[in-house]
């Protein structure tokens, strides 16, 4: 395939990238504690947010897509507000280990799971 867009962060590494499942918004995390949302229709980052104390390594969208999940080196797993573009919760939720923290998070697809793994060596399945 071509290339038919480029989307432009903060200059920052960029961790993970995900597409929101019904609405032209693609979701990005860095290395500089931050999140971006872009517009897929004009290009443009519509929105930046920062939560995270340290680098955000993975995202993750509930089935619905209106739920965020975020985790980081700071050990914490966060959820975000498609709508408001908000946190509503925040959770410490592995231990850092060789200076990182939680490298991966996901939503089961038709079920009410969520997975986190992280440098401790282990992976957390929450309800």
């Amino acid at each position: 395939g071509s290339v038919v867009q480029q989307l432009s962060s903060s200059g920052s590494l960029v961790n993970k990238i995900l597409m929101h499942p019904t609405q032209p918004l693609a979701v990005s995390a860095h290395e500089d504690h931050s999140i971006s949302f872009f517009d897929l229709r004009t290009p443009m980052q519509i929105h930046k947010m920062t939560g995270h104390l340290d680098g955000v390594a993975s995202l993750a969208l509930d089935p619905l897509g209106q739920t965020l999940a975020s985790v980081g080196h700071d050990c914490s797993l966060r959820f975000w507000d498609i709508g408001t573009r908000s946190c509503i919760q925040e959770m410490q939720v592995h231990r850092p280990k060789y200076q990182e923290g939680i490298w991966d998070v996901a939503y089961h697809p038709s079920r009410s799971f969520l997975a986190t793994a992280g440098s401790d060596a282990s992976i957390r399945v929450y309800l």
